[in-house]
């Protein structure tokens, strides 16, 4: 009696295990198939072949935000620019509420010369998190490249109002090899030497002298 119970109890929790398993698969199939093909990897080198093939192993097997992500970084670092951007988008579909896939998408954008996409990003970093000091800060280049002055010095100034100005330039040469404080306040200088406001673009170049 009591082997026909364990037995019961046993196939009850296999059936289940089936069926959560089946509705799993069901979910992920949408992104599964959404998944870029894997390039054409004759020419390259064997650690990025392996890398490449890895990544696509995983997020294929289990398509979860981070996982799709991924394979969008590999696909970036290896300049599959068009199969890195559906990732990133796959991956932010997969999950909205984790912004670093909407960075990595900005900054890809950005760098193939798109900048209103880059900032159409960008402030999705920022909706989900004000406090990515970098996304602020690519999208003050942005601005300048759209000719948006204004907005292009609010996105510094924000930079400088959220970090601690005085800490970081203090070690910024020591621990960081892109001190945003810095180059913030330069592109600062450069925007107010451009809209002709020289006291303040030579103030302001002081300040980075002294504090350097």
């Amino acid at each position: 009696m009591k082997l026909k119970i364990i037995l019961y109890v046993s196939g009850g929790i296999v059936f289940a295990l089936v069926v959560l398993l089946s509705i799993l698969f069901l979910l992920n199939n949408p992104y599964r198939k959404q998944l870029p093909s894997l390039p054409e990897m004759q020419s390259l080198s064997a650690p990025l072949k392996e890398q490449i093939s890895a990544a696509h192993k995983k997020a294929y097997r289990n398509p979860s935000s981070g996982n799709i992500g991924w394979l969008g970084m590999v696909y970036h670092s290896s300049a599959n620019y068009d199969k890195a951007a559906v990732c990133y988008k796959l991956a932010i579909e997969r999950d909205k509420t984790k912004w670093i896939w909407s960075y990595y998408l900005a900054y890809l954008n950005q760098e193939m010369g798109d900048p209103n996409a880059a900032l159409e990003e960008y402030r999705q970093v920022l909706k989900i998190n004000p406090q990515i000091y970098q996304a602020w800060f690519y999208s003050g280049e942005c601005y300048q490249k759209l000719g948006a002055t204004e907005k292009a010095e609010m996105s510094y100034n924000n930079v400088l109002r959220l970090m601690k100005k005085n800490a970081i330039i203090k070690t910024a040469e020591r621990y960081d090899y892109f001190p945003l404080v810095t180059y913030s306040m330069y592109q600062l200088s450069r925007i107010y030497f451009d809209t002709k406001q020289l006291d303040l673009a030579e103030k302001t170049l002081k300040e980075i002298i002294e504090s350097q």
